[in-house]
């Protein structure tokens, strides 16, 4: 991201989030959907660091990957709004927008500089998503999440998917 741009949308929109248990219950992890402009915000700013260089060897192949390897990253840091587990007593409840994971992040850069996603992806990386196990867990969830908007999407206009159904009577 160049420049600070608003993620604010123009009227309230409600957004989909959802609570996966892990690790046989001791964990949970919650999901939510990104905005329009929060997912543009991403594109832009994986494209952004290949521009500044920060990946790739040459190959188009690999520069490819690893942009989508960033982009995964960024959506999974945004998506993610909370961590719980009774048995750590772990309880870190995040920024649900991307506009409040930058004000919240304004102090850990220079005054001249505005946060972007990788203060929070550096943020996340350092403070909370800090085992492989965990950004893994939080990487497979946030897949399966947007498979499911996905499938959700990709029926909304198929009669009755979205009425209950009896089944068995």
């Amino acid at each position: 991201m160049t420049g600070r741009t608003s993620c604010k949308p123009s009227a309230v929109v409600s957004r989909s989030q959802r609570t996966y248990p892990i690790m046989d219950g001791a964990m949970s992890m919650t999901i939510r959907e990104l905005t329009a402009p929060e997912l543009d915000a991403v594109w832009q700013q994986a494209w952004q660091d290949k521009k500044d260089g920060e990946f790739g060897d040459g190959n188009p192949y690999t520069e490819d990957m690893d942009r989508m390897e960033r982009v995964m990253r960024y959506r999974v840091m945004l998506q993610l709004v909370q961590l719980r587990s009774p048995v750590s007593k772990l309880n870190e409840s995040l920024p649900e927008s991307l506009d409040d994971w930058l004000e919240s992040l304004k102090d850990l850069v220079p005054a001249a500089e505005q946060p972007t996603l990788k203060t929070i992806m550096d943020y996340m990386m350092s403070n909370v998503l800090k085992t492989e196990s965990l950004m893994v867990s939080a990487s497979n969830l946030v897949n399966r999440f947007n498979r499911l908007t996905g499938r959700l999407e990709a029926n909304r206009d198929n009669p009755g998917f979205y009425t209950a159904k009896t089944v068995g009577r």
